[in-house]
């Protein structure tokens, strides 16, 4: 895996912080930070402890 950028490390954060929350509104967080596609695509992997219903809602976002 490539080494990962600055912002797709604070994405890590941010989805850390509304994952563990339980926040509700995973597309405001989604919205919020700006996360595009391809910065997903490279989060994705380190993000294992997303439900499924999380990635999925994510994934709809993003291909909106």
């Amino acid at each position: 895996m490539n080494e990962l950028t600055l912002a797709e490390k604070q994405a890590i954060q941010q989805l850390t912080g509304m994952h563990y929350s339980e926040g509700k509104n995973i597309r405001a967080a989604c919205i919020g930070m700006g996360l595009e596609k391809e910065e997903w695509e490279n989060i994705k992997s380190e993000c294992e402890w997303f439900t499924q219903n999380e990635i999925v809602e994510i994934e709809n976002y993003l291909n909106k």
